[in-house]
């Protein structure tokens, strides 16, 4: 079997921004919620906000998902407008769930009572699945997050883009190992395939807090982002995850789904810097096999890595890295 491990700077100089905070991310609006008043809402101000919506509580939710699902405003801009929400709904809101989810996003996870009053409060309380589950796996609640995932998943559909970049995620780890993420999505797809549909049950998943526990196969989130991975400047790429430590196995491609790489013509814009996270492993190991003369795993590669190109926009930039020396 084909092993090789990757320092983690050889990410570093393939000219790809190998990892992106956009998984993290929350779910999209349910489309019961989508509305024109809502797509509005997208290119207001907080002031403007209240001033036009502060009576509703419902647009008090949808402009939360809107500013955390911005790729207009960056991350301080997010915080900033996020945590004027969480200090100012009160005024205009009180009593209703959203208040109440407001209120635990404030408390950063601690305040569960006012999460679980905001479950009960709601009737479409489904749009709080999420944030349960990633509670759960905070506290390291398992039954929690397991009941949660399923209630999740009997409404909500993963879609097959999301479902096979979380299956080979999941793939990307050691047997009896613990991947730390906490991004919200990122966290809630795991889980579903982990409590779901069963895969990779030997995994722990645990909530990033800054600090991992030594000792134990450690794996990190690509959607932890580029800051904080870059402090394990001694960690190894292992396909969709960082290895604090030498992992047991490199990449392994037949452990991998490429299915929906193969298959689409279209990836959805908001995983564009998401798939980009596949580049290094693929890019390793195809150049791997160009050294070791397999032809027909040459082949195989190089057309799935083009046909991710093209699904990234990054036809330029991996043209020019396949035409390098190293590469044929």
């Amino acid at each position: 079997m084909y092993r090789n491990f990757m320092k983690l700077f050889f990410v570093l100089i393939c000219s790809i921004v190998f990892t992106h905070p956009s998984f993290g991310q929350s779910p999209e609006i349910s489309s019961k919620y989508k509305s024109a008043e809502t797509a509005k809402m997208t290119f207001i101000s907080f002031e403007s906000f209240k001033n036009s919506y502060g009576k509703n509580a419902a647009s008090w939710f949808d402009y939360y998902k809107i500013v955390e699902q911005s790729r207009l405003l960056s991350n301080p801009e997010k915080d900033k407008i996020k945590h004027q929400i969480f200090d100012e709904s009160s005024q205009y809101i009180d009593g209703t769930w959203q208040n109440e989810f407001f209120k635990y996003l404030g408390s950063e996870h601690r305040d569960s009572s006012s999460l679980f009053n905001a479950l009960k409060l709601s009737e479409d309380n489904f749009n709080l699945f999420p944030y349960v589950v990633q509670y759960a796996v905070i506290k390291g609640n398992l039954l929690l997050a397991e009941e949660y995932s399923k209630k999740y998943s009997n409404v909500v559909r993963i879609s097959p883009a999301e479902m096979e970049y979380s299956y080979n995620t999941l793939m990307s780890a050691d047997s009896f190992s613990t991947i730390y993420s906490k991004g919200l999505l990122d966290i809630l797809n795991l889980s579903v395939l982990k409590y779901v549909y069963n895969i990779r049950k030997d995994v722990e998943l645990k909530f990033f807090t800054g600090i991992i526990k030594n000792g134990e196969r450690n794996y990190l989130a690509l959607s932890l982002g580029k800051e904080e991975i870059l402090k394990y400047n001694n960690g190894y790429y292992s396909g969709l995850l960082i290895s604090t430590q030498k992992p047991n196995r490199g990449f392994n491609p037949s452990v991998f789904k490429t299915n929906y790489i193969e298959s689409t013509s279209l990836l959805p814009e908001s995983l564009l810097p998401v798939y980009k996270n596949y580049f290094p492993s693929f890019l390793l190991y195809y150049r791997e096999m160009v050294r070791q003369k397999n032809a027909e795993e040459v082949n195989k590669w190089k057309n799935i890595i083009i046909k991710l190109a093209t699904l990234t926009k990054m036809v330029t930039e991996i043209n020019i890295i396949l035409q390098s020396p190293e590469y044929h």
